[in-house]
């Protein structure tokens, strides 16, 4: 059981086709490596683009839109602990962001509909639920103190709600 092999070499193909320059220039691509702040330079949380974002060490284009998303659908962060939410670790990013806490954006509870309720990220379907049923029977709430006495709230959840709504 043995592999007789041929003792020349194999006949050597010759190319016709011969790439061109242009062909060479479109095949390859160049990557521009992303500038990042000096330590020391503070952003503003909310108000960066994803473009901003992405100078803060750390911080890639996935990180920097994740971070957006999650702005948007809070209405702004108030404090940098936020970040854990989205599983960052704001020990680190504290050097390098500011919170501007005028820039929350705070809407009518008693104007928002069910699917816009449920989006913010700390009302769970229930709470929303539970909202829309008191509100029918009740009507408008006046006061967050009147969710409190409800058994999907508790204390903690009004507080951190009462940064992002309001109620007439």
């Amino acid at each position: 059981a043995y592999i007789d092999l041929p003792d020349s070499k194999p006949k050597q193909i010759k190319e016709t086709a011969q790439p061109t320059k242009n062909r060479r220039l479109n095949n390859t691509q160049t990557y521009s490596k992303t500038y990042k702040y000096p330590i020391g330079t503070t952003i503003s949380l909310n108000s960066a683009d994803t473009t901003e974002l992405k100078k803060i060490p750390k911080i890639g284009s996935y990180t920097a839109s994740k971070i957006c998303r999650y702005r948007e659908r809070l209405g702004g962060f108030y404090t940098i602990k936020q970040l854990a939410e989205i599983d960052l670790e704001p020990a680190y990013f504290e050097k390098w962001f500011k919170i501007d806490s005028q820039s929350v954006i705070k809407r009518d509870i008693n104007k928002l509909d069910f699917k816009e309720l449920l989006r913010h990220p700390y009302m769970s379907y229930e709470q929303v639920k539970t909202f829309f049923n008191y509100k029918r029977k009740h009507g408008d709430i006046r006061s967050f103190k009147q969710l409190q006495l409800l058994d999907n709230f508790e204390k903690s959840d009004l507080e951190r709600l009462s940064i992002y709504f309001f109620c007439q």
